[in-house]
């Protein structure tokens, strides 16, 4: 059994030249994975090595699949509100590697026909 060894996030900010509060955003977006003890947080090194170099594995992404971002200005949908949805598989779509959804292109005319249905003379 291999031993891990385990890097606070100064020593890790050091390696990376990234600030901790911008390892903290890496965490919380699970981009960087890490463990949590007390207030502390702890990452390996093969995490390390992943966060900077991720594998690819190319089912994992949608074939012209939109960002949230392109998403939500194609249909006026707020970003946060994309991103519930898509947690809550109310829109299909993919969490990539580094933790960034990708939406189904075919949720365009999915949003367009649930809109025209609510109100049709609206959005007409």
């Amino acid at each position: 059994m291999e031993s891990q060894y385990f890097f606070d996030l100064p020593a890790v900010s050091k390696m990376l030249n990234i600030s901790i509060p911008g390892l903290r955003i890496f965490i919380k977006r699970g981009e960087l994975k890490a463990k949590k003890r007390g207030r502390c947080y702890f990452i390996t090194k093969k995490a390390i090595d992943e966060f900077l170099e991720p594998d690819s594995d190319p089912g994992e992404d949608i074939e012209d699949g939109l960002t949230v971002s392109e998403y939500s200005k194609k249909t006026g949908i707020p970003e946060p509100k994309v991103r519930e949805w898509l947690r809550n598989e109310i829109l299909q779509g993919v969490k990539g590697h580094r933790g960034r959804w990708m939406v189904d292109p075919k949720m365009i005319k999915w949003w367009t026909e649930i809109r025209t249905a609510i109100n049709p003379k609206k959005w007409g």
